[in-house]
């Protein structure tokens, strides 16, 4: 869950495990876009890092549901959020 600043606010064990994060980006604070930084810089070519991460943002905090493919993993998840009192994501 992320707060309204779209900062992890709090998780479950799965949430790291199933994005294949370190431990240090799993913890109360850090930025969703610190977050997708990451997962990105392992995806895609340095150049398109940014406009990635400001698509996966606007996904987040937009509410419609898309897919993430971890095609390395062969692994694909739906994100779906939604926006709970005060503003936090789910």
């Amino acid at each position: 869950m992320f707060d309204k600043d779209t900062h992890l606010a709090c998780w479950n064990r799965q949430f790291g495990d199933v994005l294949d994060l370190p431990h240090e980006l799993v913890r109360i604070g850090i930025g969703l876009d610190e977050i997708l930084r990451f997962n990105a810089k392992r995806r895609i070519r340095a150049g398109d890092v940014e406009a990635l991460v400001a698509e996966r943002i606007a996904g987040y905090v937009g509410g419609e549901p898309f897919l993430e493919r971890f095609a390395d993993r062969g692994l694909v998840i739906e994100v779906r959020a939604n926006r709970m009192p005060g503003g936090v994501s789910s």
